[in-house]
């Protein structure tokens, strides 16, 4: 099972009132400015080089502020992804988007097929994963799905299940049959349907070894009754226990009913359930509330034959092999084989999954307390009162790149990195550019525009360029870079300008 957060309506609404505000205020203000610099015209060059400089300052905070009433504030991906307590062991949770998307411009390109694949138990019933069957580069999105069972409510109620389950044809019955169980002792639901097939099953065999010639007519209809019930039963578990094992919790329920979508829901995603896990996955899991799809996208480049992977890991990402051992197995009948579970890389995994949850403590509460997360630290007229503010941010810079560093040795390539990403480049990396001289200042949102655009890189390759936060995004690079572009050119002027006067 995996949880889904989705924003609500209401989030978008607000989002396009302020979007509009904010561009109704840049207006505004560029006709203010007008006015001013016509007043300014005429008291000389180091005035007007001055209005210049504040009006760029300005131009920076604006257009990010627009960018980010429009997609980027609460309720979308920045609140989804850079805002909640997401772990990076979450790449199982599909991301969601509360923004509609551009367009469905991104291509399906299923280049897999299913196999089935030995039990690691040595389990008679066969499991089926996922193999790439050519060479799938990072970014490629491979699977596009409409959910096959949904409910507005996260529990497995058989009699609203089954009911569902009948209702498909054979061959989407057969999607979830190929589908590997869960174990009954994981819940009780399927507890109680397991011990109610054992009680009833003796009783079945005896009367069904009874020969005809000799079994009454009572015992006959007590045999009837018993093989229905069993058969039934028998269903019963056989799908709850493969809803158990695959369900998506969705957080609020995608409806048009507004009802509905106030509350939790769940939904079966068969095609995307066949990935099999690894603690290190090469895919991503991302569920689109406005088409009410699952994408996965493959994360990093997958060469032919080899098998493509997801995550259940959710808030144990962070434990090291023998805890994520033992989490698997209980809650998912999962024995994992891959790289940071087995062989000569597990220590090398454990120490940095622990050292990443110990930058992650400290780094929380300090993006918490970020004023205006998002977007003001592009005001140029910020000032730091004292050294130790500079030395503070310093610090701060410190620990979010120990921390990326850290996930980025565990193989993580989710955008759990952009929600680390996202602070230093709009907040933590300008504040201490503020401090710095003119050469070095440049220097410095040369590499916040670095992490800017691996922001983007991150959120196509695993989201896609059709989302409207990816566009949002991009153009908050294009802002850094022209700002990065002009101060260029100013230090080129100035210094021309100083040679031609000897200086």
């Amino acid at each position: 099972m995996s949880d889904v957060s989705i924003g609500s309506g209401r989030a978008v609404e607000n989002e396009a009132a302020d979007h509009s505000e904010s561009s109704t205020k840049l207006a505004e203000k560029k006709k203010s400015r007008a006015d001013r610099r016509r007043v300014v015209k005429g008291k000389g060059k180091e005035v007007m080089q001055q209005q210049d400089e504040e009006d760029e300052a300005d131009d920076v905070q604006d257009s990010a502020s627009v960018a980010s009433s429009s997609t980027l504030s609460a309720g979308t991906v920045a609140t989804q992804i850079l805002d909640e307590p997401y772990q990076p062991g979450k790449s199982s949770q599909p991301r969601v988007s509360t923004t509609s998307p551009v367009m469905d411009t991104v291509p399906v390109l299923p280049h897999y097929e299913h196999r089935q694949v030995p039990d690691p138990v040595g389990n008679a019933f066969p499991r089926h994963g996922i193999f790439a069957t050519q060479d799938i580069a990072a970014g490629t999105r491979i699977i596009y799905e409409a959910p096959l069972l949904a409910f507005p409510s996260l529990r497995s109620d058989p009699t609203v299940l089954m009911p569902a389950f009948r209702a498909l044809n054979d061959h989407e019955q057969d999607m979830i049959y190929k589908l590997h169980p869960i174990q009954y002792t994981v819940t009780q639901n399927l507890t109680d349907m397991a011990a109610m097939i054992r009680q009833h099953l003796p009783r079945f065999c005896e009367l069904s070894n009874t020969p005809a010639a000799t079994i009454t007519q009572a015992a006959k209809e007590e045999f009837d009754q018993l093989a229905l019930e069993l058969s039934e039963a028998c269903e019963t578990y056989r799908v709850t226990a493969r809803w158990e094992a695959h369900h998506q919790v969705l957080s609020p329920f995608p409806s048009d009913d507004p009802l509905a979508a106030e509350i939790d829901g769940s939904a079966l995603f068969p095609g995307t359930a066949l990935l099999r896990h690894s603690c290190v996955p090469n895919t991503h899991k991302y569920f689109n509330n406005a088409t009410r799809k699952l994408s996965v996208h493959v994360i990093q480049d997958v060469a032919a034959g080899q098998e493509l992977t997801s995550s259940h890991l959710e808030d144990n990402f962070f434990n090291d092999a023998a805890t994520r051992k033992f989490y698997l197995q209980q809650d998912f009948s999962i024995i994992c084989e891959c790289t940071a579970c087995t062989g000569s890389f597990v220590g090398m995994h454990d120490t940095a999954r622990l050292h990443a949850y110990r930058c992650r403590k400290q780094a929380l509460p300090i993006v918490d307390t970020l004023p205006n997360v998002g977007f003001s630290a592009y005001g140029a007229d910020l000032r730091l009162d004292e050294d130790s503010q500079l030395d503070r941010w310093k610090v701060n810079e410190a620990l979010l790149v120990q921390l990326l560093g850290a996930l980025r040795t565990t193989g993580c390539l989710d955008p759990e990195l952009v929600r680390w990403l996202y602070p230093l480049f709009t907040s933590v990396l300008p504040r201490t550019a503020q401090g710095l001289a003119d050469a070095e200042r440049i220097c410095a949102w040369k590499e916040i525009l670095l992490h800017a655009q691996r922001s983007v890189e991150i959120v196509v390759r695993c989201l896609g360029r059709d989302l409207e936060v990816a566009g949002s995004l991009a153009g908050l690079v294009k802002v850094i870079g022209d700002k990065v572009e002009r101060a260029e050119e100013r230090m080129r002027v100035l210094r021309e300008s100083r040679e031609r006067l000897g200086l």
